[in-house]
């Protein structure tokens, strides 16, 4: 993955797939199916085209709608600009979410809230 400059995920049915918040983590441009989580990860949608959507940190398409899928990364590749926004917004959201910082803090809230049960 480090030198690509795209990562593209075309799955029919997710959870939370840690593939995309490791190419987010990464500061890479995602662009994915939307399904199950992966809608929450990239976040509000931004823009709307006929056939994808541009959301704060990525490029949504419908399930099953190869040409929609297509056309979103035919626009990435051509809009630098777009997709360092993206990655960056992604690599934020991922250490504000999933960070090592945020893995100690909700810890010491359990411990903190079990010790006062």
């Amino acid at each position: 993955m480090p030198d690509s400059i795209l990562y593209a995920l075309t799955s029919l049915n997710e959870g939370t797939p840690l593939s995309l918040i490791e190419a987010m983590a990464n500061e890479k441009t995602v662009i994915s199916t939307a399904v199950g989580g992966t809608i929450d990860l990239l976040g509000r949608v931004e823009q709307e085209f006929d056939d994808f959507q541009i959301c704060e940190r990525g490029l949504l398409a419908a399930s099953n709608d190869a040409e929609g899928f297509f056309n979103g990364l035919i626009y990435l590749a051509n809009d630098e600009k777009l997709r360092k926004k993206l990655g960056a917004n992604g690599q934020s959201f991922v250490q504000m979410q999933y960070g090592k910082a945020r893995l100690v803090n909700d810890i010491q809230n359990l411990y903190r809230e079990l010790k006062e049960n």
